[in-house]
């Protein structure tokens, strides 16, 4: 598994950059004297940048997978002993595969827009978006209990229990919330109100794992369930 993720990591992030220099090589052809480079909250463009100033606007998203494809490895290495992933590595590796898949994807969709003044910014960007929290819930049950990944607060962190019974919860919810967003945005509703069932989706699981663990806690199970 992790010769398979570096070599898609390799290629995504190789992919970015080619995708990225190709559009500055093309500049005068591909995009406007006046890029636009920031949406407000209906998806129009509010900000613009020329042209001849886009070279490291245009590097942002493959520099920031270049980093992402650097600190995978290093993350897994540097988590202290309790947290490690021992079995859990393959889930780690499919999880930050998903990671570099949607920062490949944002920047696809970033260079469309720089290239297409009528690109639907907010609807590419946010479609995205719940697709990959469809994707990374339908894992998210799966992830032991760790340092880096996952819904890491207190309560989840010091209880067995209560890391996987709310990262079940989780999953659940991170699909249900991504195919509500994806059904929303078909329907034409604007995109920026579907980050309201995530949101719900994101902290929902915290509460229920503080009350989780103040349930156990009453019930005196708190030590079994460490």
């Amino acid at each position: 598994m992790k010769s398979r993720w570096l070599v898609v990591g390799v290629l995504l992030t190789l992919s970015s950059f080619a995708a990225s220099l190709w559009v500055w090589s093309q500049r005068a052809e591909l995009m406007p004297a006046s890029v636009p480079t920031h949406w407000n909250a209906q998806g129009e463009p509010d900000q613009f940048t020329p042209r001849e100033e886009m070279f490291w606007v245009l590097l942002i998203g493959p520099l920031i997978q270049l980093s992402c494809l650097a600190l995978i490895p290093a993350l897994l290495w540097l988590s202290p002993k309790e947290y490690a992933f021992e079995e859990g590595t393959r889930i780690y590796y499919y999880v930050m595969t998903l990671v570099l898949v949607f920062f490949s994807y944002l920047n696809g969709v970033l260079l469309m827009s720089y290239t297409h003044a009528q690109t639907d910014f907010a609807v590419w960007l946010f479609g995205g978006m719940h697709a990959f929290f469809i994707l990374l819930g339908n894992v998210l049950g799966k992830v032991p209990r760790n340092f880096w990944m996952g819904i890491r607060v207190p309560w989840t962190l010091t209880s067995s229990v209560v890391w996987n019974k709310t990262h079940r919860l989780a999953g659940w919810m991170w699909v249900a919330s991504g195919l509500l967003g994806l059904g929303l945005i078909l329907l034409g509703i604007n995109p920026f109100w579907t980050l309201i069932p995530l949101a719900f989706a994101t902290l929902g699981p915290i509460v229920y794992s503080a009350w989780l663990y103040k349930k156990l806690e009453r019930e005196g199970r708190l030590e079994a369930a460490a």
